[in-house]
């Protein structure tokens, strides 16, 4: 940031922190608006410290892996990287 002295430079704060946890609620808040769909949902996310939602507050919620696989119809499974991938593709596109 420039200021009225040249030979001092301020840095910006550091909000990695802040920015997270404002992205967490707001991912939160968007399976909390998913389960009013009477879809059932679970999320778990690891940063250090571990944050759980579920909207089922039974034993049996989340589903195993292998209970997973059995399952009818198959389930969809996103990586970031795919999610990345679509969104250099869509740049791409837009471009062209």
């Amino acid at each position: 940031m420039p200021t009225n002295n040249p030979g001092i430079v301020k840095h910006k704060r550091d909000r990695t922190n802040e920015n997270f946890s404002k992205r967490l609620q707001t991912v939160i808040n968007r399976c909390g608006e998913l389960a009013q769909f009477n879809a059932d949902v679970y999320l778990l996310v690891r940063r250090g410290k571990i944050w759980e939602y579920k909207t089922l507050k039974c034993d049996c919620w989340p589903l195993s892996s292998k209970k997973i696989e059995n399952h009818y119809p198959l389930p969809i499974r996103k990586t970031s990287a795919e999610l990345i991938s679509k969104e250099k593709e869509e740049k791409k596109k837009k471009v062209e």
